[in-house]
């Protein structure tokens, strides 16, 4: 809707919806929709999500960039915190951990970028299904439109 807190906008679009308007829309379009019609300069706040059943981009993938530092987005200064929520129920018989619950956060709540990557087949119990489901979610805050 528009209108309310001092005239912004909201909107929100889901995986379908996404996927609908940029197979009949290029990007650019979205972009001039926001700026030239809608005089958006800043977006308040972006969220993304990703869902990955093939196990490319998993809790340790996910630690693997951390630690690589491929999580700043400044030269100078403390990278991003990471925060492990990890529970372990017991140990495989190859030596991994098997978990009930398996999540990393990247930087808090309040930050201008904060990712989030858990085990969405965990977190619904789908886990003994032998279901690889990853969900990466991520927060943009005060993102320009360009």
């Amino acid at each position: 809707g528009i209108g309310g807190n001092n005239d912004t906008v909201h909107f929100q679009i889901n995986g379908t919806g996404c996927k609908h308007v940029f197979a009949r829309r290029p990007t650019w379009s979205l972009h001039d929709w926001l700026t030239n019609v809608l005089g958006v300069q800043t977006l308040a706040r972006v969220d993304l999500a990703y869902d990955d059943y093939d196990g490319i981009f998993d809790c340790e993938y996910a630690y693997k960039a951390w630690r690589d530092d491929c999580f700043r987005t400044a030269e100078r200064g403390r990278g991003p915190v990471l925060h492990e929520d990890m529970t372990i129920a017991s140990i495989g018989k190859d030596g991994k951990p098997i978990y009930t619950k398996e999540q990393y956060s990247i930087g808090s709540r309040t930050s201008r970028i904060y990712w989030r990557i858990y085990n969405k087949a965990l977190e619904q119990k789908l886990a003994n299904t032998g279901l690889v489901w990853y969900r990466s979610e991520v927060e943009l805050k005060k993102w320009n439109v360009d």
